[in-house]
């Protein structure tokens, strides 16, 4: 039978003034609810039939509250501190109105408002100080970790936290003014009896969520290469997860012929480590679902989120201590403190419950984007799609057949640029379907870096461009100016080039190389000697004004003869003869004259 406990009276204090007299005497029930990653909670009820209370200034929204109640030697133990945050009036026992005061603790401001936020070079023991800094906390963390080159906060400082501890494997909670951020601990125990201080206690053991091994894998762009990181269930013992009772153990022992292995490839790691870290949080994610216990104890008020407590007198099997995740204090009229309190994983986990809906082949959050490298560009369709490998995924398979994106594609046009098989590509999937892939683009990293590695100038962009692997570019120069851009068509070799600007159309050649025109069997050809050679089955050069023809000595030959007509004068030169016409005067003068 269960041992008589005495009744346990909480003391209220509402605004720093206890609460005494006829408004203590009118406190019918009190709620207090303790639980991790979530703002801890009071409800109260007063038995206000003609609502004094309801209208006078007993309680006022954002107002303090505190609950204590007293432990077994008489010491009054804290279990809430808050502000007042909602005050309803219901209808009670026997149609009688109730003053219900409902009060959340500090964590409750974590859920509100959203500034994004960017943390650079930080840990996430940093992440946590600043957010508790910011919000009037203390920060306690016992997490290590690598530095995150950038993290971006586009939620609540309560989300943020939500998702730094399920990647570390971690526990939060706040207790009055200290924010809690660690990995489930067992700590000293607060010892319960079988038939004493417990009073109900149940323990489930499942392994159906087990598997042998997790594994993460990602994409690190500066070296090109998948990374993964590796967790094994043998790894994790009962200790790491905050739960050491002998049924864990002994079950997880025989659960071991459920053999499974996971692979998770869609949530994003960089390298190594972080892969490595993710894969061990999972894991102790999954190994503290195993086991879920519940139980009722009486007259404890010091069980606590993140406390731990011994079980004894229930067996050998039950035997051992656990890290409490909830527990809910309820005090009514003549009765003890009972509370109800609960271990292992409880509700649910996104990364256990990930790994579990992936094993049983559920529809889940489908990837969208992965990093791929192009394998095969020789299309049997010839509809200018590729095959990737998607490292993050497997180091063995293609993709299925991937269209690219290409600005102004349509039928017979659009901008042609097909990646080339060892490219890094960013790959999307319609509807989240791997049978549907898209290419969006390729990606440069360290070791693929962009062909014009720093084209900025001050705070703008100088030059813009596009670059062939043969090192043939078009070229776009920015310039608020706009009679200084240009626009240059460059060879590999920098000297040979197109260019476009204020001052016209310039073609230059490397020296020791030729310009050359030709259309059909007509040319025109330019020297770095500075020979100019025009060729044609025909050549006019009509001018509508005048023509000069200048050099240190001209020439002017025909095969079959050469005539040269001044309009009415004109002189007619063959190989049988020469004509000298005019229309009016022939003028011949020099030093010396000699007609044959």
């Amino acid at each position: 039978m269960t041992e008589s406990v005495g009744i346990s009276v909480p003391k209220v204090s509402i605004n720093g003034a206890a609460v005494t007299g006829i408004k203590a005497d009118a406190l019918l029930d009190v709620r207090v609810v303790l639980e991790t990653a979530a703002a801890a909670a009071a409800t109260l009820r007063f038995h206000d039939p003609y609502f004094e209370l309801l209208e006078g200034s007993f309680a006022k929204i954002g107002t303090k509250l505190q609950v204590a109640f007293p432990d077994a030697k008489g010491t009054d133990v804290i279990v809430f501190k808050g502000k007042i945050a909602a005050i309803a009036a219901e209808q009670g026992a026997a149609d009688r109105h109730e003053l219900v005061i409902t009060a959340y603790d500090a964590s409750q401001q974590l859920s509100h408002g959203l500034t994004p936020t960017t943390y650079t070079e930080m840990t996430a023991a940093d992440i946590v100080s600043k957010i508790a800094k910011r919000n009037s906390l203390t920060a306690k963390t016992s997490i290590t970790g690598k530095k995150m080159t950038y993290f971006l906060q586009l939620d609540s400082d309560h989300a943020v936290l939500d998702e730094l501890a399920r990647r570390n494997g971690a526990e939060w909670w706040v207790d009055d003014a200290t924010l809690h951020f660690t990995k489930r601990t067992l700590k000293a125990p607060i010892k319960l009896k079988w038939g004493t201080t417990l009073q109900r206690f149940s323990a489930r053991f499942s392994g159906a969520a087990r598997v042998d091994d997790v594994t993460v894998r990602g994409w690190d762009p500066a070296t090109q290469k998948a990374v993964t990181g590796k967790a094994t269930r043998s790894a994790v013992t009962s200790t790491k997860v905050g739960l050491k009772l002998k049924m864990t153990d002994t079950r997880a022992t025989q659960a071991k012929a459920l053999k499974a292995s996971s692979t998770v490839t869609d949530m994003p790691v960089g390298a190594a480590d972080e892969a490595k870290a993710l894969a061990e949080a999972m894991q102790a994610d999954l190994a503290a679902g195993e086991l879920r216990v519940q139980g009722e104890a009486i007259g404890q008020p010091k069980i606590a989120a993140g406390s731990t407590i011994q079980i004894e007198g229930a067996g050998t099997q039950l035997a051992g201590t656990f890290v409490v995740n909830r527990v809910e204090h309820i005090f009514g009229v003549g009765r003890p403190l009972l509370s109800r309190f609960e271990g292992g994983r409880h509700g649910g986990s996104e990364l256990a419950d990930h790994i579990v809906s992936a094993q049983r082949g559920s529809v889940r959050n489908r990837r969208q984007f992965a990093i791929g490298t192009v394998t095969n560009v020789k299309d049997p369709d010839k509809v200018g799609r590729i095959k990737v490998k998607l490292p993050t995924i497997s180091d063995k398979d293609d993709s299925a057949w991937a269209r690219v994106v290409s600005p102004g594609a349509g039928k017979s046009r659009g901008l042609h640029l097909m990646p080339d098989v060892g490219d890094e590509v960013l790959v999307a999937f319609i509807g989240g379907d791997p049978r549907n892939p898209v290419i969006l683009g390729g990606i440069w990293s360290k070791k693929f870096a962009p062909p014009t590695p720093e084209p900025v100038k001050g705070d703008k962009v100088g030059e813009r461009s596009l670059v062939m692997a043969s090192g043939a570019k078009l070229v776009f120069t920015e310039n608020t100016d706009k009679k200084k851009a240009v626009v240059a068509l460059k060879h590999a070799e920098p000297e040979t080039n197109l260019q476009f600007d204020k001052d016209g159309v310039k073609i230059n050649a490397k020296k020791g190389t030729k310009i050359k025109l030709v259309v059909g069997d007509a040319s025109v050809e330019l020297a770095s000697d500075g020979t100019i050679t025009l060729k044609g089955g025909a050549i006019t050069i009509k001018a509508t004004k005048n023509l000069t023809l200048q050099g240190q000595k001209v020439s002017i030959k025909g095969s079959t003869g050469a005539v040269m007509d001044g309009g009415g004068s004109k002189v007619d030169l063959s190989p049988s003869g020469a004509k000298v016409q005019a229309s009016g005067m022939v003028t011949v003068k020099g030093a010396m004259i000699k007609l044959n």
